[in-house]
C-alpha cells in the first residue's frame, strides 16, 4: 500500500493551514551627544521607522538617554584662615523630538570641603542621570522610513562654589555628556501552523477513508 504516507500527509496538509501571527520586536539606535559648554544644545538625527511595505507596525516609541555632567575650575582661598568650600552642580537635560516627545532629566551633586589659607587648588564635580519615556501615539513623523527624525537634546544650570570671605571660584568648564537610544517597538507577522475549521471536515474524511483501508487490509491480512 504505497499510497499510505502520502495520503496522510495529504490529510495533514489540509488541517494545518498557514496563518500570520503578530510578534513584539523592536529596533534600537543610539547617537551620542556632547554639550562642550553649558548652557548648550545639539541636535541628533535617527533613522526613520521602515513598516516594510506594511507588514510592520509601530506601537510605541521608546527613549532612552544617559548622561553625565561635569564641572570644573579652581578655587582660591585669599584669606589669612582655613575656610570651607562647597560646591554645587545642578543642571537640567532635555530632548524633544517629532510628535511632541519630550523628556526631561535633572542632575544634582553637593560636595563640600577645607580649603587652607592662600591654598588655590583645582576642583571638580560630577553628576550622572538617565531617563526613559514612551510615546503612544500621533506616529505620523517617524513612518518615513528611509528618511530620518531629528531629536534636540539642550542643558542648563550651573557649577559654583563658595565659602567664607576671601574664597574665589574661576569655572573653567561646565559639560554634559551622553548616549540618546531611540528605540521602535513594532508587531510584526510570522507564518504559524494552526488547524483550520474550513478544511477540518474534508481532512477528517481522509483521515477516515485511511484508516478503513488499514482496516480492510488487516482483515485481508
Amino acid at each position: 500500500m504505497m499510497y499510505a504516507k502520502p495520503l496522510a500527509a495529504f490529510a495533514a496538509a489540509f488541517l494545518f493551514a498557514g496563518v500570520t501571527s503578530a510578534n513584539a520586536a523592536t529596533m534600537s539606535q543610539t547617537e551620542s551627544f556632547n554639550l562642550a559648554d553649558m548652557p548648550g544644545n545639539q541636535t541628533l538625527t535617527f533613522d526613520g521607522f521602515d513598516d516594510a511595505g506594511g507588514s510592520l507596525s509601530l506601537t510605541s516609541v521608546e527613549l532612552q538617554w544617559d548622561a553625565t555632567l561635569n564641572g570644573s575650575g579652581t578655587a582660591t582661598n585669599n584669606s589669612d584662615s582655613a575656610r570651607s568650600l562647597t560646591l554645587i552642580l545642578d543642571a537640567t537635560l532635555d530632548a524633544s523630538g517629532p510628535g511632541g516627545f519630550t523628556d526631561s532629566s535633572s542632575a544634582f551633586e553637593l560636595e563640600a570641603s577645607m580649603l587652607g589659607a592662600g591654598d588655590s587648588v583645582p576642583v571638580e564635580l560630577e553628576a550622572t542621570t538617565n531617563s526613559n519615556s514612551f510615546l503612544y501615539a500621533g506616529f505620523g513623523d517617524y513612518l518615513n522610513g528611509p528618511g530620518s527624525v531629528d531629536f534636540d537634546v539642550s542643558g542648563d544650570g550651573y557649577f559654583v562654589g563658595g565659602g567664607g570671605g576671601g574664597m574665589t571660584m574661576a569655572i573653567e568648564s561646565f559639560t554634559g555628556t551622553g548616549d540618546v537610544t531611540l528605540i521602535y517597538n513594532y508587531d510584526g507577522t510570522a507564518a504559524t501552523l494552526v488547524p483550520s475549521p474550513a478544511t477540518l471536515p474534508a481532512a477528517l474524511a481522509l483521515m477516515g477513508m485511511f484508516a478503513a483501508r488499514r482496516r480492510r487490509r488487516r482483515t485481508e491480512a
